[in-house]
């Protein structure tokens, strides 16, 4: 599933989520990435795919998202930070939903 932001310059971010395993112990779980246009970093556009895609994953049944994150992407890192509730430094539970950032 993807997810688009766009203004009057066009698309500025997306998010997508693909399946984390086609092992059936891994059903409802996704892998996700980011991705925010240079110029417009820092504007919130990130937060706002990554919600809209958290929701579309919920719809679509899947409980958790998760993601690899090298420690020096400070950008990915406080996205993640800032978009979820923390549980502990990488993962975030908010009821029955988790999203997870594994910092490589």
């Amino acid at each position: 599933m993807i997810v688009v932001e766009t203004e009057a310059a066009g698309p500025v971010a997306f998010a997508a989520s693909f399946p984390y395993s086609e092992r059936s112990c891994y059903r409802g779980i996704g892998e996700f990435s980011v991705y925010v246009r240079r110029d417009f970093r820092g504007r919130g556009a990130g937060h706002v795919v990554l919600a809209a895609l958290m929701e579309a994953a919920r719809t679509a049944g899947l409980y958790k998202l998760t993601s690899r994150v090298f420690p020096e992407n400070g950008a990915s890192r406080a996205l993640l930070r800032g978009s979820v509730s923390r549980k502990s430094a990488s993962t975030a539970v908010t009821g029955n939903w988790m999203v997870a950032g594994v910092i490589a």
